[in-house]
């Protein structure tokens, strides 16, 4: 007896019989004995033909289609090599006309395409302006501090921005070592802020660079909450040594890293011809702040930025219509030196880092700043405001005067430098006690100063704009003609290269051998002095050596070495004739003189200057003087 069960689960006895015979199903019902007797359709092969993709008996069963099917596989799976000519190409038999156009006109465009990018290339290239430069100052300061060419500033006012420190004029805050320039700031002396007590720069030891009683006094006074600066630092220029009116400047330097320090790069007028700040400008190389990358808000040493302040007053200085910031890429400025440089012309200005190429400020000069300010007519309290600048009909006015360059490490400030409560900012800009609140928190930002916390600068490079193509030509014309025409007077230097001190040459009356006498050289301004001797042959030569250092440097040629034997002019003996035996200074000589070495010695031959004395250049002291070998007469 078989037990089976059911779809319940309940047993069932199934009799022999039962068993035997089978139990008729239902129609529609599935046949086990059917479905055991399938086969399972065999796996199509996809690249096979289409007809062979199911079974025989799904299809029409016929012999005709199977022998179609049988030739359509045998000639699908099948290939020959196809004999040449068996296959017909009557395109071949004509060509059309029309045809060629098909490669022509492709090839014209792509000719077309390489000249018109060619063009702009060149174009590009074209008016990228090249200027010509004579060096101003090269200082690597492997000579030490120059105090002829730098000045240290000793001021206690905060120089207009509420600034924390006192820049000194000792070695404590700028100071060389290695090779290098240090600007470290440095903390006050504690003695001066726990007790009632006054700072006068005007009086020993003490010196004072200001003429402004404030910038040269300072107070504690523990009653009102008031002390004097509580960190000292340094800042220094180039006034007294090295300015230029366009050109260019590099200044290799690592810049620091500490809480609230703010290191700048800059440059002021000479002689604020147009006015007081901003109106005579000011050109801000390079700004940072000494906060690390956290100080995101303004950004700390992984940022820096250029700027131009310019304006009518203090409340319209237009100096965020010019300013541009740039971050480090993948490191800060303090981590190792950059280069910042300036570029410099009558109509552009640019700064950049390390190379011209990646430039952070860039101003056109294309319209008057007036217009570009686009200033009010009046001013908050209704004084109406004047344009200082168009009248020069320069649209680089007020960029359009000599300026010097300032070094320094400022320390915190009341002008917005910093943003009031950022980063745990320990003073607010309006208190009055906020040089106390920021010396109170000393032990927090101080010990961020202790590793970077100073500048540190390699290089210093300036040079001042030259105009070397058309002008030189002119300037050797009027050189003859001014000599000519013009005894005595003043020949002024016609190249406008370097400002260096002015000379007198006073040659003999007769100069003729038989009457040998040794002229005199001294120093005088560019105006012909009162009383000096009027003879006709007396020549005012304002001389410049750092032109002639520039020159032979890079040339290894005098800039005159060809003056009196060009063509046209008749050489030597015909500028004797002319000036009737005059004395004339020999530029290329002098510019070929034993002040350079392996220069020609030529110049020495016949020379009667006996003695020249001379105090140096203002502009660059460490030129060597003029010797009795560095003129020639003629």
């Amino acid at each position: 007896m078989d037990h089976s069960y059911n779809h319940h689960g309940y047993s069932t006895t199934h009799t022999a019989q039962t068993s035997a015979t089978a139990t008729p199903l239902r129609p529609s019902t599935p046949d086990s004995a059917a479905y055991d007797s399938i086969t399972p359709m065999p796996k199509t092969n996809p690249f096979s033909s289409p007809f062979t993709s199911g079974r025989a008996s799904a299809n029409a069963s016929s012999s005709a289609l199977n022998l179609h099917q049988a030739a359509q596989q045998s000639k699908y799976f099948h290939s020959r090599r196809v004999k040449k000519g068996e296959i017909e190409r009557p395109w071949l038999d004509k060509k059309d006309p029309r045809e060629k156009w098909v490669t022509i006109i492709p090839l014209i465009g792509l000719a077309l395409g390489f000249a018109f990018a060619g063009f702009l290339v060149y174009d590009g290239l074209k008016t990228v302006v090249k200027h010509d430069y004579c060096p101003v100052l090269d200082e690597d300061f492997s000579q030490g501090f120059n105090p002829d060419v730098w000045t240290k500033e000793s001021e206690v006012g905060g120089f207009g921005n509420g600034q924390f420190e006192q820049t000194t004029d000792t070695e404590e805050n700028v100071f060389v070592q290695d090779g290098k320039l240090h600007i470290k700031p440095t903390l006050q002396d504690e003695n001066l802020i726990n007790t009632d007590s006054i700072i006068d720069l005007t009086q020993a030891p003490y010196t004072c660079s200001s003429d402004v009683w404030e910038n040269c006094h300072a107070v504690t006074n523990k009653s009102n909450m008031t002390i004097v600066p509580p960190v000292k630092s340094g800042r220094i220029n180039t006034k007294k040594g090295a300015t230029i009116k366009y050109g260019r400047i590099e200044v290799t330097a690592t810049l620091p890293a500490g809480d609230w320090l703010w290191p700048a790069i800059w440059m002021l007028p000479v002689d604020n011809k147009y006015g007081d700040w901003p109106k005579s400008g000011e050109i801000d190389i390079v700004e940072s702040r000494g906060n690390n990358y956290t100080y995101s808000e303004q950004g700390g040493n992984n940022i820096i930025s250029s700027a131009l302040h310019w304006g009518p007053n203090e409340a319209n200085d237009a100096w965020w219509r010019t300013n541009v910031k740039r971050n480090a890429l993948h490191t800060t400025f303090s981590a190792k030196e950059h280069t910042f440089g300036l570029e410099w012309s009558e109509k552009y200005l640019f700064t950049y880092i390390n190379t011209r190429l990646l430039q952070v400020l860039y101003t056109n000069f294309d319209q008057s700043l007036w217009a570009r300010g686009d200033f009010p007519l009046s001013d908050s309290n209704g004084t109406r405001l004047q344009d200082p600048w168009s009248q020069t009909g320069v649209q680089s006015t007020p960029f359009d005067q000599d300026f010097y360059l300032i070094l320094n490490v400022a320390v915190g400030s009341t002008n917005g430098w910093f943003k009031d409560g950022v980063a745990g900012k320990p003073w607010v800009d309006d208190s009055d006690s906020a040089r106390l609140d920021f010396w109170e928190k000393r032990e927090q930002w101080y010990p961020t100063w202790e590793k970077k916390g100073e500048m540190v600068v390699s290089k210093v490079k300036m040079w001042q704009e030259v105009l070397l193509a058309i002008l030189s030509i002119l300037a050797r014309l009027w050189t003859i003609a001014t000599i000519i025409k013009r005894a005595p007077g003043t020949l002024s230097d016609p190249f406008g290269r370097c400002d260096m001190p002015n000379y007198r040459i006073e040659p003999f009356i007769d100069a003729r051998p038989k009457a040998p006498q040794s002229p005199k050289l001294e120093r005088v301004s560019t105006t012909n002095q009162a009383g000096a001797d009027d003879h006709p042959k007396n020549i005012i030569v304002e001389q410049r050596w750092s032109l002639a250092k520039s020159l032979t440097m890079r040339s290894g040629r005098g800039y005159m070495d060809e003056l009196g034997t060009e063509p046209g002019f008749g050489g030597r003996d015909e500028l004797h004739r002319l000036l009737h035996g005059y004395y004339f200074v020999d530029v290329a000589s002098r510019l070929r003189s034993p002040l350079f070495p392996g220069t020609n010695k030529r110049a020495a031959k016949g020379n009667r200057i006996s003695a020249i004395t001379a105090t140096g250049a203002s502009r660059q002291p460490r030129f060597p003087t003029p010797t009795a070998d560095s003129f020639t007469p003629v």
